[in-house]
């Protein structure tokens, strides 16, 4: 199927009337072989304080990192955002809210997948607030193995969820995912009455696209690969020149308009 050119949907964006969402890895900053690997350079960080400012706060990341991780990677700024596929969100006040979730039973998996990762030279069990990350970015030889092992450590509990990311398979005790997150901030807050635009690159980002449909935004898919998105972006540097571009386009609209008013 033919899509646009993530580009294109520049030319529709306002800043009194666009609500943007990013996803981190694989979007915002590029997939690297250890999570802990990950850099945003100078010139990126200052352009999302830019649209956070043009944008009057209505700018968040949606991301299946935890909260506390993003912070480190996007000092010094702090921006709305929902971490762990949706089980906890920080909004525009600055307060954190999480959901339920089962930690007993994401307890009663972890000394397995861990023993694995133990095991298995290049594997790394990332341990986040309502979910188990296993990363297989460094041993993609052993994907049908981690598949097998998470199936056989769940077994029947009902209470756990698998996602299939991007060289990680996520273990999440929570009923969130990135679609729920963005229809939360939509409802409140500098979101509110605005149209959703989401940038995402892995499967754990179609509920968000879908979520965006669903209010008339604009989705867009960085990347290869059947999405329910509706425009493209060819990699994580297309998506920072598109943060740049779209940066300078609301940066001169508030120009233009301050000048209409003087």
């Amino acid at each position: 199927m033919f899509m646009r050119s993530g580009f294109k949907a520049l030319q529709c964006l306002s800043a009194t009337t666009t609500a943007l969402y990013l996803d981190f890895d694989g979007t915002l900053a590029d997939i690297v072989a250890h999570p802990d690997g990950v850099c945003i350079e100078p010139a990126t960080l200052k352009n999302l304080a830019r649209l956070y400012r043009s944008l009057d706060g209505a700018f968040a990341i949606v991301t299946g990192r935890d909260i506390a991780t993003l912070d480190r990677f996007l000092a010094p700024h702090v921006f709305p955002v929902s971490g762990v596929h949706g089980f906890e969100m920080r909004s525009s006040d600055g307060q954190i809210r999480t959901l339920t979730a089962d930690r007993q039973a994401l307890a009663g998996i972890e000394d397995t997948l861990a023993s694995f990762v133990e095991t298995h030279d290049g594997l790394l069990l990332e341990r986040k607030p309502g979910s188990l990350a296993l990363h297989y970015r460094q041993r993609p030889d052993l994907v049908e193995a981690c598949r097998r092992i998470i199936k056989t450590a769940i077994g029947e509990t009902g209470s756990l969820q698998v996602l299939d990311g991007k060289m990680v398979i996520e273990v999440k005790a929570h009923g969130g995912n990135k679609g729920k997150a963005i229809t939360a901030f939509l409802d409140a807050g500098p979101f509110q009455l605005r149209r959703p635009v989401f940038i995402g690159d892995d499967v754990t980002d179609e509920a968000a696209f879908e979520a965006v449909n669903a209010r008339h935004g604009i989705s867009i898919k960085v990347g290869a690969g059947h999405t329910k998105a509706r425009y493209r972006l060819r990699d994580a540097s297309h998506v920072r020149s598109w943060l740049g571009a779209l940066a300078d386009q609301l940066d001169c609209q508030q120009e233009h308009e301050q000048l209409e008013q003087s």
